[in-house]
């Protein structure tokens, strides 16, 4: 294919869209990521940094295109192929619609919109490999694809559970002939959950390619720093949030949403606050759960002690990993949360309700621990536990305990499977 993209626009607008190969060796295989999210935007979630680590580490034989949305519409303006570069490789970026706040949950389901405007596109791919991070937009594609693979974030029964914030939980007779429909137009299904597989296996046991992926973090961003980096970090990152240098903080990284159960988080931030005067709670991120977190606090009269600092790219979250004692989470459910491999690489422990794969991610004890109720007091003993014995060599472990998940190596095994489907150039 050289340094000229496969991929032929025939409806909307016609024409063939834009390709560069500057990465200088000849492009053999062509990837298009399809997934409402703008690369350069202020997304935040699992799914996202995912596909930015999948952009960030291309290797040299792929050229990477996206189909996503746009939330700054005058520098990438909605139906207009782009070429961009995201860090030091090159995309071809097609936004189909605009998006202007991605952390706030719009009136039309952005899935839903997303899906039917991508109904509307159909782009001959003879040889080009797409990817696809949800059913809905794989079940609505027109895309005529050399193949399709798909990535299902998480055990997909707590897509229509009743923790859920997606609203196929009120209709799941149709999700699941949804995601059935998707299923057979993919060559590969990808569950980044290990229980999560096995339900699909046994669901669609006609079906051999569906698997269990493992998540991966980036280790240029997520990495435990020398001594003296950490000292200089630490007061850059106090400075920067306006941050109480003799407390101790604990961290509180996601969507404020359903699924991530934040109100828990700051009842168990409570119990702790009330046996120990120094620590403090981080909270990073940002949601539909705002309002209601800021009265809970106000309720609980911390307000001098828990801080919001909005959604953080990831070399800003690096840094308050960095500086924090532990990381909190309290998730209803959960898949294989790139969150925990980035705060152990940086030498974060972490303490969380026992979902997903997250029991199998820690060393129980040393590197974190999972608590099997959802009850504020267990966790906050939890919590103290760790806050009380943090040290070096724990730090060190945890660093060592996420060392094999660097992204490089998980996306190996990927790209490997893309070569051997990948039709001749």
């Amino acid at each position: 294919m050289g340094g000229v993209c496969p991929c032929r626009r025939t409806q909307p607008d016609g024409g063939r869209h834009p390709s560069t190969s500057n990465r200088g060796a000849c492009m053999t295989i062509s990837l298009l990521i399809v997934h409402p999210f703008d690369p350069w935007g202020g997304k935040i979630g699992g799914i996202e940094t995912m596909i930015r680590a999948t952009m960030r580490h291309t290797p040299e034989d792929c050229k990477i295109s996206l189909i996503g949305v746009t939330e700054n519409p005058i520098i990438r303006p909605v139906g207009q192929w782009r070429e961009m570069n995201y860090g030091q490789t090159p995309i071809s970026f097609l936004p189909i619609m605009q998006v202007p706040d991605p952390n706030r949950r719009p009136r039309i389901p952005l899935f839903l919109n997303f899906s039917l405007r991508l109904f509307k596109y159909r782009l001959s791919l003879p040889s080009t490999i797409a990817l696809f991070h949800r059913v809905e937009p794989l079940y609505c594609s027109q895309l005529a694809a050399a193949a399709n693979v798909l990535f299902i974030h998480g055990d997909p029964r707590e897509i229509t559970g009743p923790f859920s914030e997606v609203r196929w939980k009120h209709v799941p007779r149709l999700y699941r002939y949804v995601e059935k429909q998707a299923i057979k137009k993919a060559v590969y299904v990808f569950v980044v959950s290990r229980k999560g597989a096995e339900y699909m296996q046994n669901r669609y046991a006609r079906y051999d390619d569906i698997s269990f992926f493992p998540t991966g973090y980036c280790e240029e961003i997520f990495y435990l720093p020398a001594e003296e980096e950490w000292i200089e970090i630490r007061k850059n990152t106090i400075n920067k949030y306006n941050l109480n240098p003799s407390a101790r903080y604990v961290l509180f990284a996601g969507r404020f949403e359903l699924q991530k159960n934040p109100i828990l988080a700051l009842e168990t931030f409570a119990k702790a606050a009330s046996q120990v005067p120094d620590v403090e709670l981080l909270l990073a991120g940002q949601g539909n759960l705002r309002a209601e977190m800021e009265r809970k606090i106000k309720h609980l009269q911390l307000e001098n002690r828990i801080h919001f600092l909005g959604p953080l790219s990831p070399a800003d979250l690096a840094d308050v990993m960095r500086i924090s004692h532990v990381l909190l989470m309290t998730s209803h459910f959960e898949g294989m949360p790139i969150l925990v491999h980035e705060a152990q690489a940086c030498g974060l422990p972490v303490v969380s309700t026992d979902v997903g794969e997250i029991h199998d991610m820690i060393q129980p004890g040393i590197t974190g621990q999972v608590v099997s109720d959802y009850d504020g007091e267990a966790l906050a003993q939890v919590l103290l536990d760790f806050l009380n014995r943090s040290d070096n060599n724990q730090k060190i472990q945890c660093a060592k305990n996420a060392f094999p998940f660097r992204i490089n190596f998980v996306l190996g095994d990927l790209y490997e499977m893309i070569r051997k489907i990948a039709p001749a150039s």
